[in-house]
């Protein structure tokens, strides 16, 4: 038979004091709930796996690392690739390749030769257009595009266009050949110094000058012709013009006559003038 010997000396407990409590116990059960759920969809999802990563493994050959990228240019390129990522938040709710796809593209991808990959110059190259290409793509976010609604409702609208008879490349071409003579031709007549209003009322006046003058010598010549030419009385006087050629707008004819306009003719003289429009020669008739 067992003989059970009790402490002599009470131990005593404070109770609460440093002892787990049911409400934090409950906290905690409602963590591992949704622990449980996590890595029960983790479970569900169809990761890589090792004989995948290690025939993918066998086809990459060891990198030379000769000339290469270094720290400083990757936390520069890291930097550049932060601002990319921040501007293709986005990409996160996409449907990313699963195990099923990476193997069927392993299927797929020979062995990756490293010989002259990647080197410190490129990858300055790289960072620089990366560079353009953030300023770039932060400038497209804030462009308003036309939405599918939009084009939807567009699209709706535009008819098939019928090309028959249209403007072909052959005729374009054709027209571009002749624009650019045209062109190279108004360059040519943008430089000459062509005749301005000014100059051409300073002209003007001058050659109304000049038709008054020589209108006086006119009339000057044919009283002095008609005094030696035509001795007889008149009281009237015929004229007619040069239309054309030799003394172009000088008399061409006087009539003497007397009696008026009505009157008997007394004398015709017909004026002849030289190619510099000079008088040359005076008949009477």
């Amino acid at each position: 038979m067992a003989t059970f010997r009790y402490p002599q000396t009470p131990i005593s407990i404070t109770a609460g004091t440093g002892l787990a409590t049911d409400t934090k116990q409950d906290a905690q059960t409602a963590l591992l709930t949704t622990i449980d759920a996590d890595t029960s969809a983790l479970a569900a999802v169809d990761y890589a796996t090792q004989t995948t990563l290690a025939a993918l493994n066998a086809k990459v050959t060891a990198v030379d690392t000769t000339g290469k990228a270094t720290e400083a240019k990757q936390d520069s390129a890291i930097s550049l690739l932060t601002t990319i990522d921040a501007d293709t938040s986005a990409l996160a709710a996409v449907d990313y390749a699963t195990q099923t796809t990476l193997a069927a593209l392993n299927a797929k991808v020979t062995a990756v030769d490293t010989t002259d990959k990647s080197t410190a110059t490129k990858q300055d190259s790289q960072t620089a257009l990366l560079t353009t290409i953030d300023a770039d793509t932060s400038a497209l976010a804030a462009v308003d595009y036309a939405t599918q609604t939009t084009l939807a409702a567009l699209n709706a609208k535009v008819t098939a266009v019928d090309t028959t008879g249209k403007a072909t490349e052959a005729k374009q071409d054709s027209a571009i050949s002749l624009l650019t003579t045209i062109d190279a031709d108004t360059s040519a007549l943008a430089a000459v110094d062509y005749a301005t209003s000014a100059k051409q009322d300073s002209q003007t006046s001058i050659l109304t000058t000049i038709d008054t003058d020589t209108g006086s010598i006119s009339t000057n010549i044919s009283a002095k012709l008609a005094g030696s030419l035509v001795p007889s009385a008149y009281d009237y006087v015929a004229l007619t013009y040069v239309a054309a050629g030799n003394g172009i707008g000088e008399i061409e004819t006087a009539t003497y006559k007397s009696g008026g306009a009505g009157g008997s003719t007394v004398a015709t003289l017909t004026l002849a003038y030289d190619g510099s429009d000079r008088l040359s020669s005076v008949t009477k008739a």
